[in-house]
């Protein structure tokens, strides 16, 4: 498609498919995905090309940091990207039946309103209805401000640690769109792929469509298919919400259709705001993955698994590496090295 860059393009994925990439890091820590691609091309359809398959970064190429996009379109491009079988929700169900399993008690919809501290250390939670539980370690995979400004609110940190926490920018919101289709869409994909991603003229123009059914057939009904779409989006108030959101939906339909012409075979569809995502998440404006990984947050390297109150750890996609901070894989990874650091180092879990 690009003839003109064709040595420039070998060039490019000999870096992305690079074994050790992070061994680029001293000559790309500085670099913007936008520089980083600038240096390598000059046709501006190819560069465009690019930007988009890091859309999920949630922010323009030229804020996020260029090694954090690098990975992320390496995972896309030659990983392949992945979907649990039988639907994401098999993943927190494994967890929970592991959990279980091993003597574990689960509170669902219950939330927790504080860590309880004794001196310097953690002896537990309590949850909004009054009630304690006791522990030796607390692990919080809740929101960052959250964690630091609510449920850490009787440890002793210091100030310019939770002045670092508050100054920091998180990625974009999403609107999702979910719709069911009684037709095949896979007579409109040239290969069986799990996702797709359709931009016009700008990276303002796009829609990104996953689709889960294409892959597993049991998540849809014969000669039917599900789709999620989702775009990055601003966090308003609920009134702008009330205002937009079918104005909003009627877009993404259209975009959907531009990729998808099966209009008469809609069965249904329905959205997620920001705000209903910020209600069911508590993420700090409803942020699709976290921290936005820009230079600044991504070598900053902070915050880190281990909290300033040494038996409170912190996992999820508001850890920060220089991989970026979002994703199912990374926070699972995230989540085992927190777990490895407390067994090897606290010898807090009892096998």
């Amino acid at each position: 498609e690009f003839p003109s860059e064709s040595v420039a393009i070998k060039r490019f994925f000999s870096l992305l498919t690079k074994e050790d990439l992070f061994s680029e890091f001293y000559k790309y820590k500085n670099y913007t995905f936008q520089k980083l691609i600038d240096e390598y091309f000059v046709d501006r359809k190819l560069k465009f090309f690019l930007s988009a398959l890091r859309i999920d970064s949630g922010d323009l190429p030229s804020k996020t940091s260029a090694l954090a996009d690098l990975m992320l379109i390496r995972g896309n491009i030659m990983d392949g990207g992945y979907f649990p079988k039988g639907g994401m929700s098999t993943l927190p169900d494994l967890f929970v039946k592991s959990l279980l399993d091993n003597g574990g008690e689960i509170f669902k919809g219950t939330l927790v309103t504080k860590i309880l501290m004794n001196k310097e250390r953690a002896v537990g939670v309590q949850l909004a209805s009054g009630k304690k539980l006791e522990s030796r370690v607390v692990v919080s995979n809740s929101d960052a401000r959250y964690t630091y400004n609510t449920l850490l609110q009787d440890a002793r940190i210091k100030k310019n640690v939770l002045k670092k926490i508050n100054s920091m920018i998180p990625t974009t919101a999403l609107f999702i769109v979910y719709v069911a289709v009684a037709t095949s869409l896979k007579k409109f994909l040239r290969y069986r792929c799990a996702a797709v991603w359709n931009f016009s003229n700008s990276i303002g123009d796009g829609i990104v469509c996953t689709l889960p059914s294409v892959v597993d057939a049991d998540l849809a009904p014969i000669n039917s298919d599900s789709v999620t779409m989702y775009y990055g989006m601003p966090f308003r108030d609920q009134e702008y919400w009330v205002r937009n959101k079918d104005r909003i939906v009627e877009l993404f339909m259209n975009r959907f259709f531009r990729v998808f012409p099966v209009k008469e075979y809609v069965k249904f569809f329905s959205c997620a705001t920001p705000i209903d995502q910020h209600k069911d998440t508590l993420n700090y404006k409803a942020s699709s993955r976290g921290w936005a990984p820009t230079i600044k947050q991504i070598t900053g390297n902070f915050p880190t698994h281990q909290t300033p109150v040494k038996n409170v750890f912190f996992v999820g996609h508001w850890v920060v590496s220089l991989s970026g901070n979002g994703g199912v894989t990374f926070v699972a990874q995230a989540g085992k090295k927190a777990a490895n650091f407390i067994n090897r180092k606290w010898n807090l879990i009892v096998r």
